[in-house]
């Protein structure tokens, strides 16, 4: 049986680029420094929530569109190398759970930390070292008005690796999120040094390996399952190709009650607000997850960031609080998160049995459905 946590991932902080007299610098927006994340900790505390499991991400170099982890520096004004011990002790003497997010293979701004794209970067076919950019869900194309990135190619996993456990050791973070590395296909064309995915898959199982630190994963592959401590954003949704009529929560149903794994955010998502996450999280035994940065995020409007618009924490305090003591509520009602059966039994209606044979109907769908004479209303649940 593993306990419901509320999983709150913070950004730190992002950089632009600005000029002074015609001299690009990097200009930075602060989100959520040390100092606010403690506040938010130490506030959450008093509204007797028990169980929280922060993620700190966005909070070295540069931010979301972080440099090679060649080395790792705080960003200026967001975190201090001296501010993680006093941070850490923080929010362990509240009784929470601290993990700093970081990308092993994303990396942005070639040149930066000795990242030569030439040599680092993964290849395609064509033996190109290939630039991405962030993909938009509006045009359905990669938006290349935002930063582009390269992936690290396979072969220098585990140097970052070692940077990254000298810099854990050093401040005494114990445990780390990966961003990327569990969740990427691992591949570099290279002519001159190919790796298939065999080979590929053989490296991101390696360096995660020599992590020493214990790791929280988003949404990896299964092979990467063992090594993670936590599981972030599981999806619950299948890629919605036509030759699917229904989702199923394979990954959940198969994890439940082994290990704990949250939602997709519940604020800043455009895809499920409010009840329908809610009730998802409840059918797939996840525990609910909200995006936040303790500064206003207004700054971000005019930027590549502006996909980053419903995070305040401020704003969205009560509400996480509200929805985290209802959840756990549900959850002693039922009994338990552990799943022995789902199933079927309309379009959008799912029932689903626990391991005390209690059994909860979830209806997504838009009208009411009777389940043994009770009648659940649309977006609602039946517990029996």
């Amino acid at each position: 049986q593993v306990s419901p946590t509320l999983t709150l991932e913070a950004l730190g902080g992002v950089a632009i680029v600005s000029n002074l007299t015609g001299i690009p610098y990097d200009k930075i927006i602060t989100l959520t420094t040390s100092e606010d994340l403690e506040k938010i900790a130490e506030e959450l505390k008093e509204e007797d929530v028990e169980n929280i499991n922060f993620i700190y991400n966005s909070w070295m170099n540069r931010g979301l569109n972080q440099t090679a982890l060649s080395k790792i520096d705080g960003i200026k004004g967001v975190i201090n190398d001296d501010d993680i011990e006093s941070l850490n002790s923080t929010i362990n003497s509240l009784g929470y759970d601290l993990s700093y997010a970081m990308n092993i293979l994303k990396v942005y701004q070639a040149g930066k930390n000795g990242f030569n794209r030439i040599q680092y970067a993964v290849r395609t076919m064509d033996n190109e070292a290939y630039s991405f950019y962030r993909y938009s869900y509006t045009t359905h194309k990669f938006d290349e008005t935002t930063s582009a990135y390269n992936f690290l190619s396979p072969k220098y996993i585990e140097s970052m690796v070692n940077t990254v456990n000298s810099y854990d050791e050093k401040y005494k973070m114990s445990n780390i999120t990966l961003n990327d590395l569990g969740n990427t296909f691992l591949v570099d064309y290279s002519r001159a040094n190919p790796i298939n995915p065999f080979v590929g898959k053989s490296l991101g199982i390696n360096g995660v390996e020599k992590i020493n630190a214990s790791i929280t994963m988003r949404n990896p592959y299964d092979y990467m399952y063992k090594y993670s401590s936590y599981l972030l954003d599981l999806a619950y949704e299948s890629s919605n190709y036509y030759c699917f009529s229904n989702t199923v929560p394979f990954k959940q149903l198969a994890l439940n009650g082994l290990i704990n794994y949250s939602s997709i955010d519940f604020n800043n998502n455009t895809v499920d607000f409010g009840t329908v996450n809610y009730l998802k999280a409840l059918e797939t035994g996840s525990d609910i997850k909200y995006l936040i940065t303790y500064r206003n995020t207004e700054k971000l409007k005019d930027t590549e960031y502006n996909y980053i618009y419903s995070s305040s924490y401020t704003e969205w305090k009560d509400e996480i609080v509200e929805t985290y003591k209802k959840y756990i509520e549900d959850v002693n009602t039922i009994g338990t998160r552990i799943i022995t059966n789902h199933e079927l039994l309309s379009d959008n209606v799912f029932k689903v049995t626990y391991g005390n044979s209690k059994v909860v109907v979830f209806n997504y769908s838009s009208k009411p459905f009777i389940y043994d004479g009770s009648t659940i209303a649309p977006n609602n649940k039946g517990i029996f």
